[in-house]
């Protein structure tokens, strides 16, 4: 997704956008204090967010982009959220585990959109355990999240 991230500007940014009326100039805007100048990619970020906001029929989502050196959330958990989209743009994807092996990790692909339910999920009771990774690695990660604003 990010081919080079040393460039981008250590951080974390957060805006909410509408549905309808989500448009790239506002994912852009959002992104200038990271130093993501990437138009291709702002489009690909306000496509996701929007179909997510279409997918679970909210006029709005949160946006979240953060570029960090550090494991932020070391620890499995389930997030206190109904739905969470969750998409590493660069570096190592998120870990997760099933209830039912908690001895077994898996890591989400770069690039790939993770939906976790969360505790304010009706059904959480079957939800996804998930952390940041850990172990091998390391280096700079930019992490996209989008929630339901209710």
């Amino acid at each position: 997704m990010i081919a080079d991230a040393s460039a981008l500007t250590p951080g974390r940014v957060e805006t909410v956008l509408p549905m309808p009326g989500m448009d790239p100039e506002m994912v852009r805007g959002a992104l200038a204090p990271l130093a993501l100048r990437d138009e291709p990619l702002a489009e690909w970020i306000t496509d996701v967010a929007a179909a997510f906001a279409r997918l679970m029929a909210c006029d709005r989502v949160r946006l979240r982009v953060e570029v960090t050196d550090e494991v932020n959330c070391p620890r499995f958990h389930v997030d206190t959220v109904r739905v969470r989209l969750v998409v590493t743009l660069h570096g190592y994807g998120t870990e997760y585990m099933w209830r039912a092996t908690p001895d077994e990790v898996h890591r989400v692909d770069t690039g790939v959109c993770a939906l976790f339910k969360g505790r304010c999920h009706p059904t959480h009771a079957d939800s996804v355990r998930h952390r940041s990774p850990t172990g091998e690695g390391g280096g700079r990660r930019v992490v996209m999240i989008v929630d339901i604003v209710d």
